[in-house]
């Protein structure tokens, strides 16, 4: 990809910028679903990107460290594919799950009760 020279934060080097590779981030901002990842290898911030696995109450959060890419090799087009030394939490709590358990018992006792009425009057 053609494109500006960086600056190497690491050694001072000017180099081609390089929209291929994979990259550790942070990000910046979030909002409506989409996060700007400062990539410090490049120094750039990115635009709102698109981002992987963030779902619900598990969205990224300014801060969090990310994996990023560009796709196609261009620098308008990165996409966060994941979290750094991050497990998300993709099943229920204790008191999530017991809540559920609850749930489920009451609705059984519903319908227990709902077919015993259905039984009563059609006798």
């Amino acid at each position: 990809m053609a494109g500006p020279n960086f600056v190497s934060n690491v050694s001072g080097a000017t180099n081609p910028e390089r929209g291929g590779g994979i990259y550790l981030g942070t990000v910046a901002a979030v909002s409506g679903g989409k996060a700007r990842v400062s990539v410090p290898m490049l120094g750039i911030v990115s635009q709102p990107c698109d981002t992987l696995n963030a779902f619900g109450n598990d969205a990224y959060v300014k801060g969090e460290r990310v994996v990023v890419a560009f796709l196609e090799h261009e620098k308008e087009k990165l996409v966060v594919l994941g979290r750094v030394n991050r497990i998300s939490q993709i099943f229920p709590t204790l008191v999530q799950f017991e809540a559920l358990v609850d749930r489920v018992e009451a609705l059984e006792a519903t319908v227990v009760s709902l077919q015993s009425q259905l039984n009563s009057h059609s006798h």
